[in-house]
């Protein structure tokens, strides 16, 4: 009975852990990174132009991610219902309302920095005041005249949040 207790309570530490701890997303061009990670839990990385595109880690344990072709299959027809189907998934505004605000509430933008060159000096010369309007806080958007492009993007997304604006949205009506 103890033994079942005592894994009772490591898969809630488990779950707690997953759940209250933040996930991030980081997306550098200059270095090639963009990747989605959980302190200790799992780290997803996406590598474009290499063999394995996907690298998933779960616990420190790597798995491996094949990316199988599936063939397309052929569309088929459909039928001429004689009415239409109600859709039972009605929402009022103000769930709407929450749903969209406890999502913003649950991100949190730590860096965005742009780079950009439109090709174009008199475009780039009047994007720079505007641009210094728009550079606060995390954010860091800049025209150069050098053909260099870059995005460093760093997001913290607290699940907890998430999870709980979803379960008032389904239950608000």
């Amino acid at each position: 009975m103890l033994v079942i207790y005592i894994l009772l309570l490591a898969i809630l530490v488990l779950l707690l852990w997953i759940v209250f701890t933040p996930l991030y997303v980081r997306v550098d061009t200059t270095l090639g990174l963009y990747e989605i990670h959980q302190a200790g839990t799992i780290n997803m990385s996406l590598h474009p132009g290499e063999d394995e595109w996907w690298q998933v880690r779960v616990f420190g344990v790597r798995v491996r991610v094949k990316a199988s072709e599936k063939p397309k299959k052929a569309k088929t027809p459909k039928k001429q219902g004689k009415g239409k189907k109600k859709s039972r998934f009605k929402r009022s505004a103000s769930a709407w309302r929450c749903l969209v605000s406890g999502v913003v509430r649950s991100i949190t933008l730590q860096q965005f920095a742009c780079s950009v060159d439109l090709d174009n000096v008199v475009l780039n010369a009047q994007l720079v005041p505007v641009l210094m309007l728009v550079n606060r806080g995390p954010v860091s958007i800049h025209t150069n005249f050098n053909d260099q492009y870059y995005l460093q993007l760093r997001v913290k997304a607290r699940l907890n949040r998430l999870i709980w604006t979803f379960i008032r949205f389904l239950t608000k009506k």
